[in-house]
């Protein structure tokens, strides 16, 4: 997990001219704001109180971060929708086809689904195929989590070994 420590640290390494991205990753996903609210005071009308309160991030630490999911195993997104919009590309072929594209693949993967049903029933469930690099991939991954938590790596170690392994998709891939 993201801690003070690890943005400090990012802070720290962040090349110039991207001060404003940190900024704004810090605010909207680690760390959160502060606004300050003008209340008149009872005594006058004239005195302005200034109330500072703490804005929590948009998108907390707890929704986003996948730390314990890798340490546990589990799945490494937490966006349901990414699996079927990978699902539905890989199905149609190419992003935004036409209508009638669109119709005849969902036809497709009906009958597909129909048939993993049927076959579910029966007693045979269809097989999850995992690519043998995503599976060296979460191993990687979990190995770089377990090494932080047994304190092995430092949080620049951490970072840059989780940098170094992550994988980035282009949307022609």
């Amino acid at each position: 997990m993201l801690t003070c420590t690890g943005m400090a640290h990012i802070r720290q390494t962040t090349p110039e001219g991207l001060e404003e991205l940190v900024d704004y990753f810090d605010a909207t996903y680690v760390s959160g704001t502060c606004r300050t609210i003008r209340r008149p005071t009872a005594a006058s009308d004239s005195a302005i109180r200034l109330i500072v309160r703490r804005v929590p991030p948009l998108y907390p630490v707890d929704i986003w971060s996948v730390h314990e999911s890798m340490l546990l195993s589990r799945n490494r997104t937490n966006n349901l929708c990414e699996s079927w919009n990978n699902g539905l590309y890989q199905l149609v072929g190419h992003y935004h086809p036409s209508v009638w594209t669109l119709i005849e693949a969902l036809r497709q993967d009906s009958a597909v689904a129909e048939t993993d049903i049927a076959h579910n029933q029966r007693g045979h469930p269809p097989k999850k195929r995992v690519k043998r690099s995503t599976i060296q991939l979460q191993e990687r991954l979990q190995q770089i989590c377990r090494d932080r938590v047994n304190k092995v790596k430092s949080v620049e170690q951490t970072l840059n070994a989780a940098a170094h392994t992550i994988r980035f998709y282009s949307a022609s891939a």
